[in-house]
């Protein structure tokens, strides 16, 4: 099961990534991409549903975060 990962950074950025669990660690799969606006988070994190969607067939109760 994929699991989207955000990471904010002290420079007001957030990374995106998308990883699974494998043998009790964290494996990252994609980085998506590093966002220093809400905007831009929000683009992200409906680009690594869509990546989730397609590698997995994997479906969420939410289509897309709600902003």
């Amino acid at each position: 099961m994929y699991k989207i990962r955000q990471i904010k950074y002290t420079s007001s950025s957030v990374s995106i990534q998308v990883y699974k669990i494998e043998n009790r660690k964290r494996a990252i799969v994609r980085h998506i991409g590093t966002a220093r606006t809400q905007q831009e988070q929000s683009d992200l994190l409906v680009l690594a549903h869509d990546f989730i969607e397609k590698a997995s067939k994997q479906l969420y109760y939410l289509k897309h975060p709600i902003k």
